[in-house]
């Protein structure tokens, strides 16, 4: 394998990364320059060659110790390369992380395996739909509450928007799941209306909305797309829209607009097992990815830390 070099910000060839992103055999939407640049603005890189491999480090720094963090949008990062990288080669990048990161927490992805031997690591479980059957064995697929749920919101007074505002879906998410979760911040709701309207302009995000006859909105989802993933990044449902099953009705959609396809359906995964059996309910897979650790914090800051 060829020298892994450590750049810093202005040193990347932001052409020569994102070509490398694009064309990676595990590519990823996170790992753009442009979706960096929301989530991590101090962002820096490791280099193989001339980007025939690269990992982007995702930097902060406070009380002016430097550390590798995951961003709140971006599930998965890693090594990226034109072939699906080798267990050595993921083991090489992670050694190659600088010694001046005094913490690590920071996510590899699904492709890079769990052959990890360079830094200590915790599972974390994504969740994956293959849509390359016909909707009819997709829908075979379901388990019997969400076909039973997906009877029931078809015969509420439901109604199907593309493309509807940023700031609708970011309000009801604010207004729902949003209030317990005190660790999104209003910077985070910056980030993630920036990615909606990146994503839009680079052609690769969409906006679903559920609205009910008084046109109120009772569920939403963005979605985010990257080679032939579509990535359920940003989803927000009502009290009354939980109720009547207008998340089923929206993610039936998707898997019916895209049955027959090569595409895959990423739902993000979760810690929560009622979220995970949601998404199960769909017939998605668990897919383990990694996050690796390592705390060389000076002693009154690695206890703070703990």
């Amino acid at each position: 394998m060829q020298p892994i070099r450590y750049l810093h910000n202005r040193q990347i060839d932001l052409e020569k990364w994102d070509n490398c992103i694009v064309n990676a055999a595990n590519c990823l939407p996170y790992a753009f320059s442009w979706y960096l640049d929301i989530v991590s603005p101090e962002w820096e890189a490791l280099v193989a060659g001339n980007y025939e491999a690269v990992m982007p480090l995702t930097r902060k720094t406070k009380y002016a110790i430097a550390y590798l963090h995951k961003p709140l949008w971006a599930q998965q990062l890693g090594v990226f390369s034109g072939g699906l990288p080798t267990a050595a080669t993921v083991n090489n990048f992670l050694h190659a992380i600088p010694d001046c990161f005094r913490l690590v927490q920071y996510t590899l992805n699904e492709a890079n395996g769990t052959q990890i031997t360079a830094l200590p690591y915790i599972a974390r479980v994504n969740h994956l739909l293959p849509l390359n059957q016909p909707y009819s064995l997709l829908y075979r697929a379901f388990n019997q509450n969400t076909r039973r749920s997906l009877k029931k919101a078809f015969q509420q007074p439901y109604t199907l928007h593309t493309q509807i505002a940023p700031a609708e879906i970011i309000a009801l998410y604010r207004s729902t799941a949003g209030k317990k979760l005190p660790q999104i911040q209003p910077q985070h709701y910056l980030q993630i209306e920036r990615i909606m309207y990146q994503s839009m302009h680079h052609g690769a995000g969409v906006l679903y909305g559920i609205y009910n006859q008084a046109n109120q909105l009772h569920a939403a989802a963005f979605f985010l797309h990257a080679g032939s993933r579509i990535i359920n990044l940003f989803p927000a449902t009502s009290d009354e829209g939980r109720t009547g099953g207008a998340m089923f009705l929206l993610l039936n959609h998707v898997i019916q607009q895209h049955a027959g396809t090569h595409t895959l359906l990423d739902f993000e995964g979760s810690t929560s097992p009622s979220v995970s059996q949601f998404y199960r309910g769909f017939g998605a897979m668990p897919v383990a990815y990694c996050q690796v650790q390592r705390n060389t914090l000076p002693l009154p800051f690695k206890w703070l830390k703990k």
